[in-house]
């Protein structure tokens, strides 16, 4: 996408050495990785929006169901800039990219001055397929935005140690006050049950009342279990996916997975983000995918933990939902 030295600053304010052009299959990764600093909107080759973050909603005031299918044309260009804006598009149609200063214009009609990178989306095998743009307003701007995020970051990181704690005093309670008497009482009734001087028909009641006990017992592990795996602290990272993934499974999702065993020597506090990761990614699989099997990869490659979470269910688009955005910013916490 860029040389390894060239910051998303530095493309946006001079003209790149080389052509510039981004690969389609790091389109949706890019519109992540930016959702909250620019604009990132992605055309066809007729100018009719694909692509259209809530960042762009912010800047140029159309909502995304507003834009996409709309011409880019009648978005955000001006009277005053169409010819300028034919031509850079035909500049992009010919495998070329632009970048510098644009007179835009917002859904109420105002004007204003916005700093753009244009630039070719190509295929795999090098077709131009679209064109893909990143704008803001100003330097300051941009600047401000990166700043609240990473204020946001830290605020999530506080927020996911607090959780942590509170998941495992809440754990560590419903296992104390209410399992343990649950496993009494089972006692008491299994000892009633077998009482021969009692009618049949009651200790068959008390036979099922042991039954149910015993499933209130399991929903309490289950509920201790997503709270914080006990696994995870007692035998490891790769226990403690593989208890999520059984725990899929009795949901109705079959799971393959495929651990690392290095995953068990990794640092306590990456640990713990892998484990969230997979956990909230399972829970989507469960909630929306409508799927009928789903794989769990966790790689660890010298430094590098990778993630793979797949399902065969009905998938979805972009704009992604907010436990994607949750993943995402807990990776970036870790420098992923």
């Amino acid at each position: 996408m860029s040389g390894p030295d060239m910051s998303l600053i530095d493309l946006m304010s001079q003209e790149p050495e080389r052509p510039l052009s981004f690969p389609a299959d790091l389109v949706d990764q890019l519109s992540v990785v930016l959702a909250d600093a620019v604009a990132l909107i992605c055309t066809d080759l007729d100018g009719v929006v694909t692509t259209w973050t809530l960042f762009a909603e912010r800047l140029y005031g159309w909502t995304r169901d507003e834009a996409i299918g709309a011409n880019i044309a009648d978005l955000t260009v001006g009277p005053v800039t169409a010819d300028t804006a034919n031509a850079i598009m035909d500049r992009l149609r010919n495998g070329l990219h632009w970048s510098g200063r644009f007179d835009a214009r917002r859904r109420d009609g105002a004007l204003f001055s916005v700093d753009v990178l244009n630039a070719p989306i190509v295929s795999e095998n090098g077709e131009i397929v679209g064109i893909l743009g990143l704008s803001r307003e100003s330097a300051d701007q941009f600047d401000n935005s990166l700043s609240e995020l990473a204020n946001l970051r830290e605020l999530a990181g506080q927020l996911d140690d607090v959780r942590r704690d509170e998941a495992r005093r809440i754990a560590g309670q419903v296992h104390d006050e209410f399992s343990q008497r649950l496993h009494l009482a089972i006692q008491y009734a299994s000892t009633l049950a077998s009482d021969e001087s009692l009618p049949q028909s009651a200790r068959m009641a008390l036979r099922r009342l042991v039954e149910m006990q015993g499933e209130m017992v399991q929903v309490m592990h289950g509920v201790c279990g997503s709270l914080r795996p006990p696994l995870f602290d007692e035998l490891g990272l790769v226990v403690a996916i593989e208890h999520l993934a059984e725990a899929t499974e009795q949901l109705g999702v079959s799971v393959a997975a495929d651990l690392d065993p290095e995953l068990n020597g990794l640092d306590v506090r990456v640990a713990e983000v892998v484990l969230a990761i997979v956990q909230e990614a399972l829970a989507n699989v469960i909630a929306h995918a409508k799927a009928e099997t789903c794989r769990v990869e966790v790689m660890v490659d010298d430094d590098v933990v990778t993630i793979s979470v797949s399902d065969d269910g009905v998938g979805f688009d972009a704009p992604w939902g907010f436990g994607v955005r949750l993943m995402t910013e807990r990776a970036r916490r870790l420098g992923g």
